[in-house]
């Protein structure tokens, strides 16, 4: 049952149709898919599928842009799930939502600084992995980022008379990011 389910929450998830009796076809719906993950996760949690339903949860939360749930179920997995093939890419999903989240135009970069972090720690964790490349150019546009953010605050002290400040903010950019 909790096979079945998993698939006909795959079948959501990919965008098709479902046929569920005879000629009825309900339409395809990433909120049906999140629920019926939900469910084999709760049902299942420690099954064939638990893990897969947790990181397609995420998935799904990714694709509708809810960044901040993607993270939280991406976690799951590596919390609940530490053997599980899926924990790399879960890692990775879990810089690419704050890397997402860090793009809100905010004075405060601590979002930024997070992203950059889960980044450095990807690649630190997992040398060898495929997605090396993807989040070493994700980092290298993250620091571009966050030094453009620090330029505008060394730019808006400048134009308000104080030079100190402004040259504070001007110093961090040369030191972290030459």
């Amino acid at each position: 049952a909790i096979e079945r389910e998993f698939l006909i929450a795959e079948t959501f998830f990919s965008g098709k149709k479902v046929r569920l009796i005879g000629p009825v076809r309900v339409p395809a719906s990433l909120d049906k898919a999140i629920e019926i993950y939900q469910h084999v996760v709760t049902q299942a949690p420690y099954g064939e599928f638990g893990s897969k339903a947790q990181f397609r949860l995420g998935e799904c939360y990714r694709k509708q842009q809810r960044f901040e749930e993607a993270s939280r179920a991406f976690q799951r997995i590596v919390d609940e799930y530490p053997s599980s093939p899926l924990v790399e890419e879960a890692e990775f999903n879990m810089a690419f939502c704050a890397n997402r989240l860090s793009l809100k135009p905010s004075y405060d970069q601590s979002a930024t600084d997070e992203a950059i972090d889960w980044y450095q720690d990807f690649i630190a964790s997992h040398p060898e992995s495929d997605l090396i490349p993807e989040a070493k150019e994700s980092l290298k546009q993250l620091q571009e980022f966050k030094a453009q953010g620090l330029y505008q605050v060394a730019h808006f002290y400048e134009i308000q008379g104080k030079p100190s400040s402004a040259a504070l903010y001007y110093r961090q950019i040369t030191e972290q990011y030459p």
